[in-house]
């Protein structure tokens, strides 16, 4: 029997604090607000670059909890941020490096 292994992993809820106040978020966020992820600038070096991630949080939050998702964006600290994002980082690759190497996709060589 042949196997399709669509590799993928189930969505987890996580849990975050920020001033004091808790918001729960699925790791596996929708596809619009993941793409916006995986369009962040590498690196922060503008306040656009550090808007475009404080914008990304505020969205990816207010997707799961009721939030004035402007007011957030605002009350993001640029620590909040750097925090988040080696947090969620660590998680996803968590995630991903739970699998077996059988999972992972491989790049064939081409002839």
């Amino acid at each position: 029997m042949t196997n399709i292994d669509m590799g993928g992993f189930e969505n987890q809820e996580v849990d975050i604090t920020f001033a004091g106040k808790a918001y729960a978020i699925q790791l596996d966020p929708p596809v619009e607000i993941y793409r916006k992820f995986l369009n962040l600038p590498k690196s922060l070096k503008t306040e656009n670059d550090w808007n475009k991630v404080k914008d990304f949080i505020a969205e990816l939050i207010a997707a799961f909890n009721d939030v004035n998702k402007k007011k957030l964006k605002e009350s993001l600290t640029k620590i909040a941020v750097s925090k988040f994002l080696v947090a969620y980082n660590s998680l996803l690759t968590g995630v991903v490096n739970k699998e077996d190497d059988s999972k992972n996709v491989e790049t064939q060589q081409e002839s």
